[in-house]
């Protein structure tokens, strides 16, 4: 005699694309590292546009924001894992490549002097940054386009006489806010810095 086993109507209500912790999709982990760990987030999001331009060489610029907003859609976990890989891939972008290097160099120099210069704690080296007009000046005043650097090292350099002058006028000036004489003073320096660190054209001879 044959044996049939009965299951319930219901038993099976996930589709395969549903499935994402069989069918390839992230994991808690991987979201809250995607979220909360910005190298982690960078790398991530290279790789995944990498391979799927990989699979996709004519067709990935047009698709490819289609099949990041599907991933998403699949589960809570797949949407804070491409948020956070996306958030992250561009800010560090940002950060370290164009104008954007003159902020982050800015504040980071800030950070690290107003911790030395300070009172070595965390919380105040925060209140120093958030003060005063430091994050408004990184952002828009540093960064225009005639009188910063037009060099990457020249940027950077930018950003970080700025912050190590803006530290010394608040901790040791007569003046309570140092943004403004700081910006202007590397302002003046702008000409020097892009000369000194010109790069040499690939296959050029130094004269």
């Amino acid at each position: 005699m044959e044996k049939t086993m009965m299951l319930p109507a219901m038993y099976n209500v996930l589709s395969q694309e549903e499935m994402t912790y069989t069918e390839g999709g992230a994991t808690m982990t991987q979201a809250l590292l995607a979220a909360l760990l910005p190298p982690y987030g960078w790398y991530k999001a290279s790789t995944e546009i990498r391979d799927y331009r990989k699979k996709n060489p004519n067709t990935w610029l047009d698709t490819g924001l289609d099949a990041f907003v599907a991933g998403c859609e699949k589960s809570v976990t797949n949407a804070i894992y491409g948020i956070g890989c996306a958030y992250n891939f561009v800010a560090i972008n940002i950060a370290t490549s164009g104008i954007g290097l003159i902020p982050a160099a800015y504040i980071i120099t800030f950070a690290v002097f107003a911790f030395i210069f300070g009172q070595h704690n965390i919380n105040y080296v925060l209140a120093e940054i958030c003060g005063g007009g430091l994050i408004f000046g990184a952002f828009f005043m540093a960064t225009d386009y005639v009188t910063a650097p037009q060099t990457y090292w020249g940027r950077a350099l930018f950003g970080i006489g700025a912050g190590l002058l803006t530290c010394l006028i608040r901790f040791y000036g007569s003046y309570a806010e140092g943004v403004s004489f700081a910006i202007l003073f590397m302002n003046i320096l702008t000409p020097y810095l892009s000369k000194w660190t010109q790069p040499k054209p690939f296959g050029g001879v130094e004269e």
